[in-house]
């Protein structure tokens, strides 16, 4: 498969780059919320705060990633998607270690047949890569994913997150070669849009970003974007233009955007993501515009 978009222009803002937000975290987003003190954690608490983030980003954001479990449904019964925002829906099921770390993924096959709504443009699977494996899942699952993807005229938007054989996070420099592996070795399948980590976490000098960025680059058939895990927010911005400088065509953030919110009570929840989030979605968008100005294409 190629890897040509089901959907040219969608999932892109004005300038035909993706600046993105994600509000599809379950488990880690019930763990942030109940920090601000409010424990247990309802459900009906995730779909109120995942409202809120859309009510205030959408308008800012040319792509709103959403599960299905607690965001979909009740963003568009509230009509909190703005227009001219994409949907994308996330199609995977997460395992979770005692200490809330992903340890594997699956998918759910039982989303696949489902009659999307119009504003839905893509379906996002997450996938835990260690060198020759998914952790969770294989390579036919993959496969699936994609094909019926097509199948329902939406893009294909895989998720890479790299771990060591044993399941653990990689150092830096590993973390970085580990990444470029795995666009390599996932490339041919023919997601519509890849999104991955960014190199080395930040932690290394603007050239190796940069360099590591443009290998993927190298290695993957279809745009690519930058995930905001793994990167403390005040630096996402730079890891964003440094990426971009790479070859990274945009951003799909999320607590990098509204973490911060998570942590207040929710009169000031909703001033924060209406100014402070809105406010970093600019700083990310003029991040990755001028990485994108010192971008040459092979």
């Amino acid at each position: 498969m190629s890897g040509r978009s089901a959907n040219p222009g969608r999932m892109q803002d004005a300038d035909g780059l993706y600046s993105m937000v994600a509000v599809d975290q379950r488990d880690s987003l019930r763990t942030m919320l109940a920090q601000s003190g409010s424990v247990p954690v309802t459900d009906d608490q995730m779909r109120e705060f995942k409202v809120k983030v859309a009510r205030a980003l959408s308008p800012v954001a040319s792509a709103l990633l959403v599960d299905t479990d607690l965001a979909l449904q009740p963003i568009l019964d509230a009509d909190a998607l703005a227009e001219g925002c994409d949907l994308i829906v996330a199609v995977d099921a997460i395992s979770y270690t005692p200490q809330g770390v992903a340890q594997a993924t699956a998918l759910r096959k039982d989303l696949l047949d489902a009659a999307w709504d119009e504003r839905v443009a893509g379906l996002k699977f997450l996938l835990l890569w260690t060198p020759g494996q998914w952790l969770g899942c294989d390579q036919a699952e993959v496969q699936q994913f994609i094909d019926e993807a097509a199948r329902a005229g939406v893009d294909s938007v895989l998720e890479v997150i790299v771990r060591e054989a044993d399941g653990s996070p990689p150092s830096s420099g590993r973390q970085a070669q580990l990444l470029v592996e795995a666009a390599k070795q996932t490339a041919p399948l023919g997601a519509t849009l890849y999104k991955t980590e960014v190199p080395y976490r930040n932690q290394a000098s603007s050239e190796d970003v940069t360099q590591a960025s443009a290998l993927i680059t190298d290695s993957v058939t279809c745009p690519w974007v930058v995930l905001s895990s793994g990167v403390p927010g005040g630096q996402f911005p730079q890891a964003v233009q440094r990426t971009a400088r790479g070859g990274a065509q945009g951003f799909l953030a999320g607590r990098a955007v509204w973490r911060n919110a998570t942590a207040i009570p929710e009169q000031a929840a909703a001033r924060y993501l209406s100014n402070e989030s809105v406010a970093t979605m600019a700083a990310l968008r003029e991040a990755l515009r001028a990485g994108r100005a010192g971008h040459v294409d092979a």
